[in-house]
């Protein structure tokens, strides 16, 4: 995953080795302390711990680190339950 701003807000989901780049985008409210993402996902928001809206909480945001929290994932297969992801700054 990768946010930047280079021209807008994007935001680039990869699967996994080997796999296609997503590229999206993002909204940032640090008044509401909410982040959304348009047109890709977060690696782990797919199957029954889907978070169809792509809009999460901002528990953390720091020049090192964002943590997101979703309080209930109502995803296909009947999944009902809060995710948390931690993600650190990757180094140069």
């Amino acid at each position: 995953m990768k946010f930047d701003l280079d021209g807008a807000a994007n935001f680039t989901y990869k699967k996994g080795p080997g796999e296609p780049e997503v590229k999206g985008s993002f909204v940032l409210s640090t008044a509401d302390k909410t982040l959304k993402i348009n047109g890709a996902n977060l690696l782990g928001n797919e199957g029954c711990g889907a978070n169809n809206d792509n809009l999460y909480t901002i528990i953390s945001l720091t020049e090192d680190e964002l943590i997101l929290y979703v309080p209930l994932a109502t995803g296909p297969g009947g999944c009902y339950t809060g995710w948390t992801w931690i993600f650190k700054a990757q180094e140069d």
